[in-house]
């Protein structure tokens, strides 16, 4: 039977650090997800799965490009 064994990384502090020092002069807000190594037991074979950082700033979320377009026109046409 194969046996798989799984291994969670912690992300260095300093690394956490100067993410956090970015992320709050960009006025965001970080998700850091750990990562982990997958190992098949008996085998040489192993899969690094990186460390995930996702970042999020309040309201700002990409908009799709025809809700843009409204968006601008109704910016002129206020301005007007």
């Amino acid at each position: 039977m194969i046996k798989f064994i799984k291994k969670e990384l912690e992300i260095e502090e300093s690394l956490k650090q100067r993410i956090m020092i970015i992320c709050d002069f960009c006025n965001t807000t970080p998700t850091i997800i750990n990562g982990s190594i997958r190992k098949i037991d008996k085998t040489n074979l192993t899969y690094i799965e990186p460390h995930r950082i996702i970042m999020f700033r309040g309201r700002n979320i990409i908009k799709p490009p025809a809700m843009r377009v409204r968006a601008e026109e109704t910016m002129a046409l206020r301005e007007k």
